[in-house]
């Protein structure tokens, strides 16, 4: 409940706005089925009383009016004021749901009649303007725009023609509106970010539910892969409206990582770390994630290559970003325990010790105040310290019997 009004406060009147217009719009609909049922009633009473149903029922609607009048008889003067009341009211609201309608539609169609609009705008600008330019170049106008010196007559048709007026007066207002003019640029440039931004998103959400929906399917089964095609799909098109977004390259490297094309996934998560230069976390994990992905291919060019990478991870990205936080000492603990398989992978054993130590002091860090925490958002990394620190055991436990075999007698 306090959430929901917390969410009421923040969305103010629009949320009001938004309430009122979907109670509208389903109250229209309520009223237009009650008046098909009011018209369904209404012919078959009148087929009743045409005799098409048989005379049985012709009496008993006779009897059924015949006591409806005398019942309206007894309350004339009530009825009366019901019925008055309820066509003024009725009239009312068909007059809002009209009106309401009307907005709807017009809302709906708004973009694609403003895009036409500035179409047709664009389309009788350029019409005009090799006449516009042709009068300046005139061989008797001056060098400067600001004071045209042109055959008036000629000039002046052409600036009719675009809208500008007297052409004298409107040349000097065309070059000093120059300014504004950029500006105004510059606010479309932000209100198409804006459009972007909205459009990537819806994007995403799809793709996320699909790939949830995909779960649930019994893995690389046919609805299994049309899923995470589908998912897939939804990634790459947030990509195509703003090719450098982060989530987007994020979720189609995760969806790569799903459909098992590595190589794909690698190219989302390099672009997808020069994306985030300015965000260092995130960064981080594009740069963790490619050695994740080259520490399991096991060959010595995939685990030098892991190696680079999460040295840059650590060394150059997450250390130097001295803000604490829950989820720096996580990417730092994860960054670490990839180091830890990695050198293990390459038998450097101490540097391979070294790193899960480290990993493993963050997983208990995080473990430790996940469980202390009051703060719920907190308590979500519990979990995750949890797993991070099995595989971490886990890993250790093999660094100790592959030092164990190491120095066997023999070996």
């Amino acid at each position: 409940m306090l959430r929901l009004l917390h969410v009421w406060r923040l969305l103010g009147g629009v949320g009001a706005a938004m309430l009122f217009k979907h109670i509208l719009r389903d109250l229209g609909r309520w009223v237009l089925l009650a008046f098909g049922l009011f018209v369904i009633v209404v012919l078959l009473m009148l087929a009743i009383q045409m005799g098409a149903l048989g005379p049985v029922a012709q009496d008993v609607l006779n009897e059924f009016w015949k006591s409806l009048d005398d019942f309206y008889k007894q309350h004339k003067a009530v009825i009366d004021k019901a019925a008055w009341t309820i066509g003024i009211a009725g009239s009312f609201v068909t007059a809002v749901l009209t009106i309401h309608r009307s907005w709807y539609y017009a809302e709906l169609n708004f973009p694609r009649r403003l895009k036409e609009w500035m179409e047709r705008a664009i389309s009788r600008h350029l019409e005009v303007r090799p006449e516009l330019l042709a009068t300046v170049n005139d061989p008797v106008a001056p060098t400067s725009f600001l004071t045209p010196i042109v055959h008036y007559g000629y000039f002046d048709w052409v600036m009719g023609r675009t809208g500008l007026g007297h052409a004298r007066a409107r040349a000097r207002v065309l070059a000093a509106s120059l300014h504004d003019l950029k500006d105004d640029l510059g606010v479309v440039e932000v209100r198409r970010k804006q459009l972007e931004t909205q459009t990537v998103t819806a994007y995403l959400l799809r793709g996320a539910g699909l790939s949830g929906e995909a779960a649930l399917e019994v893995a690389h089964s046919d609805p299994w892969r049309e899923k995470n095609d589908a998912a897939l799909k939804e990634f790459l098109q947030a990509l195509d409206v703003k090719h450098d977004d982060v989530d987007a390259l994020e979720l189609a490297a995760k969806q790569y990582l799903i459909l098992g094309e590595h190589p794909h996934a690698l190219d989302c998560l390099e672009k997808m770390a020069s994306a985030a230069k300015n965000e260092p976390l995130r960064r981080a994990r594009a740069l963790r994630s490619q050695a994740e992905i080259l520490e399991k291919e096991s060959t010595d060019a995939s685990l030098n290559a892991a190696r680079s990478l999460l040295i840059a991870t650590i060394d150059e990205v997450l250390l130097p970003h001295k803000r604490s936080s829950p989820e720096r000492t996580l990417e730092l603990a994860k960054a670490y325990r990839v180091r830890g398989e990695v050198q293990l992978k390459r038998e450097k054993f101490t540097a391979s010790d070294d790193a899960l130590l480290e990993a493993k002091a963050r997983f208990e860090r995080l473990l430790r105040g996940a469980r202390n925490a009051r703060d719920g958002e907190l308590r979500l990394f519990g979990q995750v310290a949890a797993e991070g620190l099995a595989s971490t055991a886990d890993a250790l436990r093999r660094l100790a019997q592959a030092k164990k075999d190491n120095e066997a007698p023999g070996e």
